[in-house]
């Protein structure tokens, strides 16, 4: 699951990308209340990945993230 707290808007879209920069997964409009109780993150080996979150207001957002 991935939790996006404290973002206060809804995001366009999230990118989550390897460490090759290959992007593993894509979410397109995802509203501030689903990521507040967790977006499923299904197929995604572990490892250590790169997630982008493009707000409504053109910000980009990249937080590191490590997979169990």
């Amino acid at each position: 699951m991935l939790f996006g707290k404290k973002l206060n808007t809804d995001i366009d879209k999230i990118s989550i990308v390897d460490m090759r920069g290959q992007i593993v997964q894509e979410f397109n409009n995802i509203s501030e209340q689903t990521l507040t109780s967790g977006l499923r993150i299904n197929s995604v080996a572990t490892g250590a990945y790169v997630v982008w979150f493009k707000t409504q207001t053109g910000q980009v957002l990249t937080k590191k993230i490590i997979i169990n």
